[in-house]
C-alpha cells in the first residue's frame, strides 16, 4: 500500500500525459521501454510502460536528444534551440 501511494505521488508531480488509446505505438506494442522522440516538441518525449504510452516533459531549460534518447542542453539538439 505505501508503494503505491508513492508511485501515485510520482506519476502526479511528472505530469504523465495519458495517450488513448493504449498500444498507439508501435513502440509500446514491442514492449520498449526506451524513451523517444515526440515529433515536433522539443521540451517532451514519448515512453512506454505497461503497453501504454506516455508523454514526458523534458527538465526546464532542456530539450529531448533523440540520438542520447534523453534530455539535453538545446545547443546540442539541432532544430531546438
Amino acid at each position: 500500500m505505501k508503494n503505491d501511494n508513492i508511485a501515485k505521488r510520482l506519476l502526479t508531480s511528472n505530469e504523465l500525459d495519458w495517450v488513448s488509446g493504449g498500444g498507439c505505438d508501435e513502440e509500446c506494442d514491442h514492449g520498449s521501454v526506451l524513451p523517444f522522440e515526440k515529433p515536433g516538441d522539443c521540451e517532451h518525449f514519448y515512453q512506454c510502460e505497461g503497453g501504454i504510452l506516455y508523454t514526458m516533459p523534458c527538465a526546464a531549460g532542456t530539450v529531448f536528444n533523440p540520438q542520447l534518447r534523453a534530455c539535453d542542453w538545446p545547443f546540442n539538439v539541432p532544430g531546438c534551440m
